[in-house]
């Protein structure tokens, strides 16, 4: 029996769309990524007969909402600063991290942000998060630390996140800094924080065509391995877009 798709059927059988990524890895094996997301058990059959070994995501629906917690310290510290506090809800043991998940209200559409808090990243609809009993690089497997039926409905802290990004951290890193990253390049393990704060830096000052060229080709250049394409070109446009919104709303940043 094949533990990654009989789970990858529980999940469709919750409604839960899926789609099959790389053994160990999260880059989608389908052709259109998310998009090709299903919750069909013959389409999910099929993936799991020619990709045995893929790993699983779960490709969030409109009411869904995972705080992505890379880096549970920094994110602990940032909730405990300011008296904030999350209910007890499902959440999966990552590979280095947590995924917490929410419930939204109807009439809230989130959106895809990349350090929306310190140490995390928010992920809903449009996005995905791998699921258990995916299997991290590290060799780690993801597992539920509080099964999904204990879902419970986003803090109003964190639907307030969602519109304002008043708890996104500002980037105060000193040229020499940059100089170095550049430079020097980074390895598996701070490749995603090293693409967010250079296209985050770089988005202020550049179109965002401009700057999605320049990300991929330091990705090529300077990331040992190298992140999927797609998953620089997702974070890119996630940042433009949450740039574009401050600077409609004459924000500075």
């Amino acid at each position: 029996m094949n533990e990654l798709r009989e789970a990858a059927l529980m999940y469709a059988r919750a409604r839960l769309p899926i789609i099959p990524c790389d053994a160990r890895g999260k880059r989608p094996l389908t052709p259109h990524g998310v998009n090709d997301a299903s919750t069909n058990p013959s389409v999910i059959t099929g993936w799991w007969d020619a990709w045995p070994q893929a790993n699983l995501a779960i490709a969030l629906t409109r009411n869904l909402v995972v705080v992505d917690v890379d880096v549970w310290g920094e994110f602990d510290r940032f909730l405990r600063s300011r008296s904030l506090f999350l209910p007890p809800t499902a959440s999966v043991r990552t590979g280095k991290g947590r995924h917490l998940y929410f419930c939204l209200p109807p009439s809230v559409t989130a959106p895809n942000l990349v350090r929306c808090f310190p140490g995390a990243d928010l992920r809903s609809f449009g996005g995905y998060v791998l699921a258990p009993p995916s299997i991290h690089p590290s060799g780690a497997r993801y597992t539920w630390e509080t099964p999904f039926e204990a879902l419970s409905s986003a803090p109003s802290f964190l639907i307030e996140a969602l519109t304002s990004q008043q708890y996104a951290p500002r980037s105060t890193t000193p040229l020499d800094s940059w100089l170095t990253l550049v430079a020097g390049g980074v390895r598996e393990g701070g490749r995603n924080d090293a693409i967010t704060r250079l296209a985050g830096k770089l988005l202020r000052h550049l179109p965002p065509q401009l700057v999605l060229e320049l990300v991929l080709a330091f990705n090529d250049a300077r990331c040992q391995p190298p992140l999927s394409s797609q998953e620089v070109t997702r974070t890119v446009n996630s940042i433009a877009s949450r740039e574009t919104r401050h600077r409609q709303k004459g924000i500075t940043r």
